[in-house]
């Protein structure tokens, strides 16, 4: 697929459309934009075509992946030379927001800020090659990546759920149970939901986040509450569950080499106690909002 890139004119810090479904093509393209220098911008077909046009044009994406391409790309380069011209500093992907305020702006997100993610997640949650999770969330929500990049990137596994799969909770159980599944990410609402009915699954962690996590049945599984907008890359704070004391759970601490500052509408820091504007820096920070120059020194 890299090479099929390259042939397109793809070159370092070019952005590629990956407009593909639930399949794991999507995940051998994110890698080969990676390894061809460029950044990948997620684009669920189901979304309406005003949404699509608006996102390829103001991206400028050169090339759109989809399943039939990379079938192409593959056939047309079975034995392709592998090249590598990812750097620290260099786009890996651009996640467009709901646009709720107005259209939808891209945050674009540097190598360096995905490697601090994958860094602390591989030390925190012990991932290796052994690990097996599961990918639940949509492939345009940056959450998604906390089940696909840092278990390939430790030579583990990923599983992705179809459509019909990720929104039947006794099947996912069934599904786990069978495929041995210990990690996966979802929804605040759906992981609480699963917990009560399913108190007993075989995960080793789960990790929810997107809205207040109430307490749920007790279950030997481990419980994470994660917290972060986008622009910050995936998560900026996370708090493991204490089941026997956390009546209020709260967002916690902020992931390593990250800082989390209570401010006023000045950007003063605030006494400990006192409410304000949640403010972060770290390695984790996007580089900014594609074409919005303003935005991004605000």
């Amino acid at each position: 697929i890299g090479a099929y890139l390259l042939e397109k004119g793809v070159r370092s810090g070019s952005f590629v459309a990956l407009k593909m479904g639930r399949v794991k093509e999507f995940l051998a393209a994110v890698i080969a934009v990676h390894k061809v220098g460029a950044a990948y911008v997620p684009i669920d077909p189901e979304y309406p075509e005003e949404r699509i046009r608006y996102m390829l044009e103001d991206s400028g994406t050169q090339v759109v992946l989809t399943e039939e391409t990379t079938r192409e790309a593959t056939a047309e380069f079975p034995d392709a030379t592998p090249v590598n011209h990812a750097v620290p500093e260099g786009r890996a992907y651009m996640i467009y927001t709901s646009g709720s305020t107005g259209k939808p702006k891209g945050a674009v997100i540097s190598h360096r800020a995905l490697r601090a993610y994958v860094a602390w997640m591989h030390a925190e949650f012990h991932i290796t090659e052994e690990s097996i999770h599961a990918v639940q969330a949509s492939f345009s929500f940056d959450g998604s990546i906390i089940d696909t990049i840092p278990p390939l990137a430790a030579g583990g596994t990923t599983h992705i759920l179809s459509a019909e799969l990720r929104v039947d909770m006794a099947g996912m159980r069934e599904y786990f149970v069978k495929n041995r599944v210990e990690s996966i990410l979802l929804t605040t609402r759906l992981g609480m939901a699963m917990v009560d009915q399913y108190p007993d699954m075989p995960l080793r962690y789960l990790m929810m986040g997107g809205e207040k996590l109430l307490p749920c049945e007790k279950t030997d599984t481990r419980l994470i509450n994660a917290y972060g907008p986008t622009e910050f890359t995936i998560a900026s704070s996370y708090h493991v569950v204490d089941q026997e004391k956390d009546a209020d759970i709260p967002i916690g601490r902020p992931v390593p080499n990250s800082w989390s500052f209570v401010c006023d509408a000045y950007g003063h820091l605030l006494p400990q106690g006192m409410a304000g504007e949640l403010c972060l820096a770290g390695n984790q920070i996007a580089e900014g909002y594609w074409k919005k120059p303003e935005l991004t020194a605000k």
